[in-house]
């Protein structure tokens, strides 16, 4: 019977663990054993669990991963197998009791790993206004309603002839203005029942 050996494992005792293994299976770690003719059947099996197994993970452990060790250590000291087993086969008994002893061994590791993961939120850009908006935040002043011109327009067939006689006539500047016409434009039209008789018959001879 061979004795268990102390010394590590080499690349090309890995390569060929693995070539027996796909040839033999996991059950037969004595046929797996001479095949490599250099190491017994509990340390081709040791080996192939703990390290070669393609299920087990050797990248980095997550933080979700670490606080679930953390836990199980506290609920099931020094169990690592137990421990193993409730990370699915992902992770071994070894493994786990490495990673403990290092997160022991290292507490500013969590905390940096629990500091990252809380995120500040940053301010984002101004928000900018739309036109629409901006026009909306203030009226624009008019000033007070014009008034309107109340004087009711007169009709073409109210004018009387002299009234569109003078709508013909271009209007004069203050300068080519007579002194009479001034003066007559002074005196404040007559209505028609204030006229004499001697007036009407005088505007109808002038039309």
């Amino acid at each position: 019977m061979k004795k268990i050996s102390a010394r590590p494992w080499t690349v090309g005792e890995d390569r060929d663990l693995i070539e027996a293994v796909e040839r033999y299976g996991t059950h037969r770690w004595e046929a797996v054993a001479r095949f490599l003719g250099t190491r017994t059947g509990r340390e081709c099996q040791n080996r192939w669990v703990a390290w070669l197994h393609p299920q087990i993970r050797t990248d980095e452990w997550s933080q979700v991963e670490d606080a679930k060790l953390r836990q199980l250590s506290t609920l099931l000291p020094a169990q690592w197998q137990t421990i193993a087993d409730m990370f699915n086969g992902s992770r071994t008994a070894t493994s786990c009791q490495l990673r403990h002893s290092f997160l022991l061994e290292n507490p500013q590791k969590i905390s940096n790993q629990e500091g990252s993961s809380t995120l500040t939120k940053k301010p984002g850009p101004p928000r900018r206004i739309s036109s629409q908006e901006g026009s909306s935040s203030f009226t624009q002043k008019t000033g007070p309603p014009q008034e309107e011109d109340k004087t009711p327009a007169v009709k073409e067939e109210e004018k009387t002839p002299a009234l569109k006689e003078k709508e013909k006539t271009p209007a004069l500047k203050e300068e080519e203005k007579t002194p009479a016409l001034k003066e007559e434009e002074k005196t404040p039209a007559l209505k028609e029942e204030e006229k004499t008789p001697a007036l009407k018959e005088e505007e109808n001879s002038q039309s």
